[in-house]
């Protein structure tokens, strides 16, 4: 018999997402491979426009025919995600994957009370009657740490504050039990206090219901902080996975140095100021054969420009992979403390 917790919960082979636009076909994921265990944390790190967002709408099927072009597998709790109908993937939406968006005003409906949005995804996925349901919504708003639950139960998104609204779409997200959560840079929008509790609330729910965790963020900080692993995307790939301490503290491919760079941070007893990362983002219509970071890279050769390092193991760390032809030499891990939890 199969040991379960050997087998991931997600894993994502290959996956590339092409898009159709008037100057051309841009492909937006390119060969990403990534897998999350049960109860796991995974951050996926990186510039705007890196592939982040597309690669976490895709895992959750969002996407439909002729929106995009779609290849490889994704593989959620031994199914396969891409070849769902319609039907089988809203069956999974909400109850066994939730997804938080950046900007709840957009994800939740203006005119229908918070506490019947979460109400109706109990009746739909659990059976509910109106009145359990609309008890069990007061509760999780409770869950969340929202103040009077019962009041702002009857309260629209428009009369909560940008933290409750946020911590509506996690008790939404939350409402069922989902096994996986997908975060999709879900403090953006908020002051700094309310973005801690709002990740605080995150770690509580993940470890108390074992939910695993998958964060988009551009904040390395947010991300050292809140997750076990992390993802680095550029330009539509991954170019440097691992555990947390790997590889913030020790990174490898060029362009994590360099984004850990680009982030104030304080040293052992002095901040350290940031270094912008030099040159302009990728066209996503003109890459060309060699690594994609190469053109805005200090120590790029001519080999870096002709050719496309594969994702390997960093040497003596199995679990460490990183895609660099020059892998840079890691300054002292205490420079980079801040970062990690």
């Amino acid at each position: 018999m199969t040991d379960t917790v050997t087998v991931p919960l997600l894993s994502v082979e290959n996956l590339k997402v092409r898009f159709a636009t008037p100057e051309g076909l841009v492909t937006a994921v390119d060969g990403v491979d990534l897998q999350l265990g049960h109860g796991e944390r995974l951050g996926i790190v990186g510039e705007s426009g890196s592939g982040k967002s597309v690669l976490i709408r895709t895992i959750m099927g969002l996407y439909r025919p002729g929106d995009a072009s779609i290849e490889g597998d994704v593989v959620f709790d031994g199914r396969r995600v891409l070849t769902m109908t319609p039907r089988e993937r809203r069956r999974i939406w909400g109850s066994e994957i939730g997804m938080i968006f950046q900007d709840p005003m957009n994800s939740l409906h203006p005119i229908t009370p918070v506490g019947a949005q979460i109400a109706e995804a109990l009746r739909l996925h659990r059976g509910m009657t109106r009145k359990e349901a609309a008890e069990r919504a007061v509760e999780l708003l409770d869950l969340v740490k929202i103040a009077d639950p019962r009041r702002r139960s009857r309260q629209r998104a428009h009369e909560l504050s940008g933290g409750m609204r946020q911590r509506v779409m996690i008790a939404m997200a939350m409402a069922c039990e989902p096994k996986l959560l997908l975060a999709d840079e879900p403090t953006t929008a908020l002051d700094v206090t309310v973005q801690a509790r709002i990740l605080e609330l995150f770690d509580s729910l993940c470890g108390e219901f074992g939910i695993g965790l998958i964060l988009v963020s551009h904040d390395l900080g947010v991300v050292g902080r809140h997750t076990d692993r992390v993802a680095v995307m550029y330009a539509g790939q991954v170019g440097e996975t691992g555990s947390v301490r790997q590889v913030l503290e020790r990174p490898t491919m060029r362009y994590t140095g360099a984004l850990l760079d680009a982030a104030p941070r304080w040293g052992r007893d002095h901040q350290v100021l940031p270094t912008p990362i030099g040159g302009q983002p990728p066209n996503l219509l003109t890459l060309g054969p060699g690594c994609h970071f190469a053109p805005r890279c200090p120590g790029a050769t001519d080999r870096c420009r002709e050719a496309r390092p594969a994702l390997v193991a960093v040497p003596g760390q199995p679990e460490h992979r990183a895609a660099c032809w020059h892998p840079i030499d890691a300054p002292d891990p205490a420079e980079r403390e801040v970062t990690v939890r």
